[in-house]
């Protein structure tokens, strides 16, 4: 509940401080006195879009503030307590705008961007000006309108849910789809490439194994004499030439002398070991030379062999060492698009499942909105007779629409009335004049604000195009609405004011050239006198007089 208002150099006001009561506040005034300052202020204070036209002509910045009287357990209460800004007790909002255009934002003294301001101001203060009238020709806006009587607010997420997965599995589905289909001519000539590969059968190191065995086959004839030559050598009679039988001859010289210098025992470790190793060194040539077996027919096979990988490698633009790598490469990347096949029916699948549990549970809102709706035409027009609308019927048609589906569901809802006795029943955008709308926009917020916790509501000339007795019977709906929810409401008609529990009267004066916009608290005698004015104008009499505190005595007498 609202219970303080504060306002500094905002547009022509310079100074107003409001202490705002429970139940039902009426504003009045001279057109043009600046009772829209008061609304002007509260939408800034539940994060509206600030103007730097709004800062008093001469003034730095615009200061504006309100307390709120917060529970707890209400939905600003836990929206408090979640965002870490709970104080107990109440809740003090506060907006600054400058004149050069920049605006901030407090909530209990914390500075929080406009964006968040505004979430508290949905929970705390609800706006009804005269666009609710156009709101209301707006066939899209009645779903809102019939879910805000209905809250089928469990259905409606689990709606919202479904159509959100329902919605991303077929985009998913759809891309890889697309690129499956894309890539179909690529996917053809990898797997041809593949079998190729395949075929070929490159085992890891074979072609090394290949190219060197193609040269020792294709050199058999020196390599078997190179290997001859060489372990005779090492091993010929002739003395001059047996290269062992000198290394032997030299190490028995030095073997007796080696204990005797150290340079002659270094000397005869280096001899021993060459000797080991021509040793060695011709154990090899020897097993070559016996082992190595000239064979044309495997070379040719070697040859072909090699032949078919490097034919390969050409048409592939690798190396032939690459081979290998391409093989293992071509295979990782067509089992990728196997699986991506394996994917698509997979999402296709899902996105079945997820359509059907969206269409169930769409159809399950839709019964639930076909029976609320009909609640809500029976409540509106009821509300409607009361409004000096006796022969009011309203229907509220609910019409799936499947192929519209959306994350609200299927449906289609309109609000229809027949105003009097043997008109159809039309769509509210023919059917309503403009004090039709004026009642039917009032009873819309009656009937909803009945199904909800309600805040601080702001009516602005909720009242217009009515008089007589049918402004008298807004008034007294408003004033049963303000036992369930704080009301302010800007009026001209002194039937509405006369239902007022506090009646603020807005003027405007010039003082030095200036311009000034003031609000104050009217006691009874001055309230007498504001409906007095509001029924005859400029010219108060004693009639207006008696008539105006007939009005205000009617509310007591309910």
């Amino acid at each position: 509940m609202l219970c303080y208002l504060n306002i500094r150099n905002f547009i022509i006001a310079r100074s107003i401080e409001l202490d705002v009561q429970k139940g039902l506040t009426v504003l009045s005034g001279e057109t043009g006195a600046g009772k829209s300052i008061i609304l002007d202020a509260l939408m800034l204070l539940a994060g509206g879009r600030a103007d730097s036209s709004q800062v008093r002509h001469g003034e730095d910045k615009a200061d504006l503030s309100a307390t709120f009287l917060i529970q707890p357990d209400s939905p600003a209460g836990q929206w408090l307590h979640e965002q870490e800004l709970w104080q107990e007790g109440e809740c003090v909002v506060r907006r600054v705008l400058t004149a050069d255009g920049r605006s901030r934002a407090f909530i209990n003294a914390t500075s929080v961007p406009v964006a968040r301001l505004r979430e508290f101001g949905d929970l705390v203060l609800r706006i009804h000006a005269q666009h609710e009238h156009q709101r209301l020709m707006k066939p899209d806006q009645h779903l809102f309108i019939l879910d805000a009587y209905a809250r089928p607010t469990e259905k409606l997420d689990q709606v919202r849910e479904y159509y959100r997965e329902w919605r991303s599995v077929r985009q998913q589905h759809s891309a890889l789809l697309n690129r499956l289909q894309q890539d179909s001519a690529e996917q053809k000539l990898m797997a041809y490439q593949l079998e190729e590969l395949n075929d070929l059968n490159l085992q890891p190191g074979e072609l090394s194994e290949l190219e060197q065995e193609q040269k020792s086959l294709s050199h058999a004839e020196t390599l078997l004499g190179a290997a001859s030559e060489v372990s005779q050598l090492l091993s010929a009679e002739a003395g001059d030439t047996d290269l062992l039988g000198l290394l032997r001859h030299a190490t028995q010289i030095l073997e007796p002398q080696a204990e005797l210098n150290s340079t002659l025992s270094n000397a005869l470790t280096l001899l021993q070991n060459a000797q080991v190793q021509l040793d060695e060194a011709q154990a090899d040539l020897t097993h070559f030379a016996a082992d190595f077996e000239w064979d044309p027919e495997r070379l040719a096979v070697v040859e072909k062999r090699l032949s078919q990988v490097y034919e390969i490698a050409r048409k592939h633009h690798c190396a032939p060492e690459a081979l290998t790598e391409l093989h293992e490469n071509l295979t990782a990347q067509l089992g990728d698009l196997d699986a991506d096949e394996s994917t698509v029916e997979a999402l296709a699948q899902k996105e079945i499942e997820l359509a059907q549990a969206y269409q169930k549970a769409a159809e399950t809102l839709s019964r639930q909105r076909s029976e609320a709706g009909a609640q809500l035409a029976e409540a509106l027009a009821q509300q409607l007779h009361k409004l000096n609308m006796p022969h009011a019927q309203v229907v509220c048609r609910v019409t799936p629409q499947p192929e519209k589906a959306g994350p609200l569901g299927i449906d289609d809802v309109e609000l229809c009335l027949s105003a009097n006795p043997g008109q159809p029943v039309q769509p509210l955008h023919k059917a309503a004049s403009g004090g039709e709308l004026s009642r039917i926009a009032l009873a819309v917020q009656v009937v909803a604000q009945q199904t909800r916790q309600a805040p601080t509501l702001f009516f602005d000339e909720v009242d217009v195009g009515i008089s007589g007795a049918t402004a008298e019977e807004v008034g007294r709906l408003i004033r049963q609405l303000s036992d369930q929810s704080q009301i302010l409401c800007i009026t001209h008609l002194p039937q509405v004011a006369s239902f007022g529990h506090q009646h603020w009267l807005v003027e405007k004066r010039v003082e030095d050239q200036d311009t000034l916009s003031e609000v104050r608290t009217l006691d009874t005698e001055l309230r007498t006198q504001e409906v007095a004015r509001l029924i005859s104008g400029t010219r108060v009499t004693e009639t207006t007089l008696a008539h105006a505190r007939d009005l205000l005595a009617a509310p007591m007498m309910h």
